[in-house]
């Protein structure tokens, strides 16, 4: 088990987000959706928190929609119960999700830093029986790229060695999402709701070219294990 450290820029972008995103859940009875444009510094943070909050008590208590619009920095939708399909038609047209903040985007070759953590762990790892690796990394699936080539890629990768059985990627993201459990190729995608606005979401990839293999009833309790709890 593991941890993939977030890099600098990762770091502003999710202080960025997260106290935005504290600003917009503080008053919980409001539906929004939403996302954050560009890296901000402490004092504009500051600065748009207010705005927030003036925008929540003002839907809150007036309108029952509102929405907060910056150019290139932030865009915000809340609305009470009441207004819900109103926010639902303004998500779609500013193509934001119902329940989601997203970050700001960011150059970061976060699939090549998962690979080089694959590399690293598994010289730790003993050749006389099956080795499963598990990595934290937040933000990696909103940064590795195209699901299809991160797995190719990570394929290819422990492919090269023979005492991985599989690698497990978790991350979690402030966003309501609706469970999911999908194959691709014999690989297994997760997400789930956790607590609190988070969600993670798993990605199981299995090496074909292991010498050492876990059973089938070893690979169920492992996938039951991540539904479950």
């Amino acid at each position: 088990m593991s941890v993939l450290n977030a890099s600098v820029i990762e770091k502003n972008a999710m202080n960025t987000e997260m106290k935005l995103f504290n600003a917009v859940i503080s008053l919980p009875n409001l539906l929004f959706a939403g996302k954050v444009e560009k890296i901000l510094v402490e004092n504009e943070i500051k600065n748009i928190s207010e705005q927030i909050f003036e925008l929540k008590k003002r839907v809150n208590e007036e309108t029952g929609f509102g929405e907060l619009i910056i150019n290139d920095v932030l865009t915000l939708g809340l609305s009470t119960e009441k207004k819900k399909n109103k926010l639902v038609k303004w998500a779609e047209e500013h193509k934001c999700e119902i329940g989601n903040f997203e970050q700001p985007y960011f150059e970061s070759n976060e699939l090549q830093r998962m690979k080089t953590k694959i590399n690293e762990k598994r010289k730790q790892l003993p050749y006389d029986k099956p080795n499963l690796i598990m990595i934290y990394a937040n933000t990696f699936f909103f940064t590795c790229g195209e699901p299809i080539h991160v797995i190719n890629e990570l394929e290819k990768l422990l492919a090269k060695y023979k005492n991985i059985n599989g690698v497990i990627i978790r991350g979690k993201v402030m966003a309501t999402i609706e469970p999911l459990t999908a194959k691709i190729k014999q690989h297994i995608y997760i997400q789930k709701y956790q607590y609190d606005a988070y969600a993670e979401q798993y990605l199981i990839i299995w090496n074909i070219a292991s010498e050492r293999k876990f059973s089938k009833e070893s690979v169920k309790r492992i996938v039951d294990g991540i539904l479950l709890y």
